[in-house]
């Protein structure tokens, strides 16, 4: 039998499922794979009614919302739909923003070239994020991410066009992993050395909308996970 995950939950009423997505776990099914775990099956062996709303990345963690009910999936599909729903996402970036906070609003399509990757594009459709820096080091930002538009790979592409990719952010040249022989001087054990970081830096920190059944606006947050803060506190005792 499977081995059942452990999904961190962070509330549940009778409308709403609001969980951790923890980062290397698919929201839906691989189109190629369905073997592979993904949080909708895991959750639903709790939740048998629980249903998608909206995704993040495989790579990324964070904080996301799963409806209950017919009821709940059309209120909050609509929020989604509308861009009503607030989100904000935790960044660690290589190098220091020149602005310490800004808009950036550029259109993102499908790269013809590389199905999956998202560019920056005249033809592509309009995003928009806006951003602001919370903390730097030498070399490394903490970035706060408020994305206005939900397209595909939208942080990871404005930020990498901001020249500031996402730490570990193989696909938007922020490196295939992220190791402390980067930071430490002197660094002894490169020859067996493990990343602290094999996967993207990037957190949906926050999440805020309308309950559907109470009509009151809520706000779910999801603390940084046990990488993200190791990374992070390595950065700034060594960078």
């Amino acid at each position: 039998m499977p081995k059942r995950l452990q999904i961190p939950i962070i509330d549940e009423d009778d409308s709403v499922l609001v969980v951790c997505k923890p980062a290397g776990l698919r929201t839906v099914p691989d189109r190629w794979d369905a073997n592979k775990p993904n949080l909708d099956e895991e959750l639903k062996k709790i939740v048998p009614t629980a249903s998608v709303v909206h995704r993040l990345d495989v790579g990324t963690s964070g904080v996301m919302v799963f409806a209950k009910t017919p009821e709940a999936h059309r209120s909050l599909s609509l929020q989604f739909q509308q861009r009503t729903v607030r989100k904000t996402y935790w960044a660690l970036v290589r190098g220091i923003p020149v602005e310490s906070s800004g808009n950036i609003d550029l259109p993102i399509a499908e790269d013809p070239k590389r199905p999956g990757k998202m560019i920056i594009h005249s033809r592509g459709k309009s995003s928009l994020s806006y951003y602001e820096v919370i903390a730097r080091t030498r070399h490394f930002a903490v970035v706060q991410v408020y994305p206005q538009t939900g397209r595909h790979h939208q942080v990871r592409v404005h930020l990498a066009a901001l020249g500031h990719p996402i730490t570990a952010d193989a696909l938007y040249g922020g490196g295939d992993a992220f190791y402390l022989s980067e930071i430490k001087p002197n660094y002894r054990g490169k020859a067996a050395e493990r990343p602290l970081l094999a996967r993207v830096a990037l957190h949906a920190l926050r999440l805020q909308f309308v309950h559907p059944r109470t009509g009151q606006m809520v706000l779910y947050e999801a603390n940084l996970p046990k990488d993200l803060t190791v990374a992070w506190k390595q950065i700034q005792r060594w960078d």
